[in-house]
């Protein structure tokens, strides 16, 4: 169903929340045809953005995300490596302590 064919309106209430006048407030979220419309719990200040523009911001922050966990996991493979060479070089530092003993 498109939101064109809609007789009621939808309004979400999101459990993200954010500081404002200081007090936390839930995030709402109300989609239309054209866009969404994004404000606060209790405040009249209403911030608009197009479909395209959510799109791309998405398409944009997955990416960063799925960049952000291959450098995780790169660097976790590499610590792991550093771990096994580390205990390498102690193992044979042990061998050559024993060898050096029986000579």
């Amino acid at each position: 169903m498109k939101l064109t064919d809609r007789k009621t309106k939808l309004v979400f209430t999101t459990n993200a929340t954010v500081e404002y006048l200081g007090q936390q407030r839930p995030i709402i979220v109300e989609p239309s045809p054209e866009g969404i419309v994004v404000r606060l719990s209790d405040c009249s200040i209403r911030y608009t953005a197009p479909w395209r523009l959510v799109f791309n911001v998405a398409k944009r922050e997955t990416a960063r995300v799925i960049s952000l966990r291959k450098k995780k996991t790169k660097l976790e493979r590499e610590q792991a490596e550093l771990e096994l060479l580390t205990r390498k070089e102690a193992l044979l530092r042990e061998v050559a302590e024993i060898d050096a003993a029986l000579v």
